[in-house]
C-alpha cells in the first residue's frame, strides 16, 4: 500500500515556531550612539584650513565624515582618534562652515557644532622699503656681500658674510629690531665668514664656512674641521632639530650631525652641492590612517 506524506504542511508550521522562539529569546539591544567628534583649528593659510579632528573616545570606532557646508571633504570607515583634516583649494578671507558626524551601520548620527573659519586675506602689496648699507664704500664695490640670511624673530635676524668695514672684518651683522650690528665670529685664529646659517634661537647657531661652527650665545667654537688635502667643504646647512641638521657643500660633501657626532654620508656624486633644504616628518597617525 502506497501512502503519500505530505512533509511541507508540518515542516512550515515548525519553521515559523522555532523563528518565534529565536526572537522571543534574542531580544534586540539598543545600540547607543557614539560620542561626537570636536575639532577645532589647527592652521590657517589663504587657501588652505587645517583641521584637527579627535574622537573623546579612543575605543568607539564607529565611522566619521567631515563635511564643509554639504560638501564631504572625508570618509574614514573607522575614525581616527586623533587626525588633521587638510581643505585646500579655497579662496581667500572667505568664511567656511564644517561640521563632522559618526556613522554607524551607514547612518549618520551624533553630529557636532558648526565651526566657522575664515582664511587670510591677501596683502595689499601696499610695502615701504628701507634700504640699509653694510660694509664701507672705500673698499670697492663687492668688498661686502652677504650669503645667507637666519630669522630667529622679528628682533633677531642673522646675515653673514663678509663685511668689510674701517674696524675691521666681520662674517655677520645682527638686526635688533632697530639696528644692525656688526659681528666678528672668532673661533680659535680663525674670523669665520660664513656662508651658510641655520638658527635655532639666539643661543644655538651653526655656520657652513668650509668647516662647521656653532654660535651658543657668546662664542663661536670650530665642531668639524674639513679634509684641507681634499677640494671638500660645507657651504651650506639645514636642520629639523637640534639633533637632526645636514651640511653640504663642494665635492659632493655631505655631512650629518645627530646631536653627539658628526657623520660623512656618502653621496654617490663629485658634484658640487650649492644648497640643501628639507620638512620634517609628520608624527605618526594613531589612527593609523
Amino acid at each position: 500500500m502506497f501512502r503519500y506524506f505530505d512533509y511541507k504542511k508540518f515542516v512550515s508550521p515548525i519553521l515559523v515556531i522555532l523563528w518565534c522562539l529565536l526572537l522571543i529569546g534574542c531580544p534586540t539591544q539598543p545600540t547607543n550612539p557614539p560620542d561626537p567628534a570636536t575639532f577645532s583649528v589647527d592652521y590657517t593659510t589663504y587657501t588652505e584650513i587645517w583641521l584637527r579632528v579627535q574622537i573623546p573616545d579612543s575605543t568607539d570606532r564607529a565611522g566619521l565624515r567631515v563635511y564643509r557646508g554639504d560638501s564631504l571633504l572625508v570618509n574614514f570607515p573607522v575614525a581616527p582618534a586623533d587626525t588633521v583634516v587638510i581643505d585646500s583649494g579655497l579662496h581667500p578671507n572667505t568664511t567656511y562652515a564644517y561640521r563632522t558626524v559618526r556613522v554607524q551601520d551607514e547612518h549618520e548620527q551624533s553630529p557636532s557644532e558648526l565651526l566657522s573659519v575664515t582664511t587670510l586675506p591677501t596683502t595689499s602689496h601696499d610695502f615701504t622699503w628701507t634700504i640699509d648699507t653694510l660694509g664701507s664704500a672705500q673698499y670697492g664695490y663687492g668688498s661686502s656681500y652677504l650669503n645667507d640670511v637666519a630669522i630667529i624673530d622679528d628682533d633677531n635676524i642673522w646675515a653673514v658674510g663678509e663685511i668689510n668695514v674701517d674696524s675691521g672684518l666681520y662674517g655677520a651683522a645682527v638686526w635688533d629690531g632697530m639696528h644692525w650690528t656688526l659681528k666678528k665670529l672668532i673661533a680659535g685664529s680663525s674670523n669665520v665668514r660664513p656662508r651658510g646659517i641655520w638658527a635655532f634661537s639666539s643661543r644655538n647657531i651653526w655656520f657652513a664656512a668650509g668647516s662647521i661652527y656653532h654660535w651658543d650665545g657668546e662664542k663661536t667654537s670650530l665642531e668639524w674641521s674639513r679634509n684641507i688635502q681634499s677640494t671638500e667643504t660645507v657651504e651650506k646647512v639645514w636642520g629639523a632639530s637640534p639633533t637632526n641638521l645636514y651640511f653640504v657643500g663642494n665635492s659632493g660633501t655631505i655631512v650629518h650631525y645627530d646631536g653627539a657626532t658628526f657623520t660623512r654620508v656618502a653621496s654617490g656624486t663629485e658634484l658640487d652641492f650649492t644648497d640643501i633644504w628639507g620638512s620634517k616628518d609628520p608624527p605618526p597617525d594613531p589612527g593609523g590612517c
